[in-house]
């Protein structure tokens, strides 16, 4: 009925703040301006850059793909690091 569920390792939670780390600084963007495009406070976006918030899947979705600048894939790769919903159907498309 309800689809497996994992909880995060800490090697999970370490190699998720990595990922969003390297985004972050890879999009050449400070804080307030990802914030700005994302509609959040930026010292929510510093708490999870630290990792001590968890942030809502939509929230994700918009800091990557608004505030960082991400392709689908690498956007992916951190929804499956934090162990959220992803945005593709791998099976669908003949991938595990």
């Amino acid at each position: 009925m309800f689809p497996e569920f994992s909880a995060p390792t800490l090697t999970d939670v370490a190699e998720f703040i990595r990922l969003i780390n390297d985004a972050h600084k890879e999009s050449g963007r400070n804080l307030r301006e990802v914030a700005e495009l994302c509609a959040i406070d930026h010292s929510y976006l510093w708490l999870i850059l630290q990792g001590r918030r968890r942030p809502r899947w939509k929230v994700l979705l918009s800091l990557c793909t608004f505030g960082w600048g991400l392709d689908p894939y690498e956007t992916e790769a951190i929804l499956r690091a934090g162990h959220y919903q992803t945005i593709m159907n791998w099976q669908k498309a003949g991938w595990d």
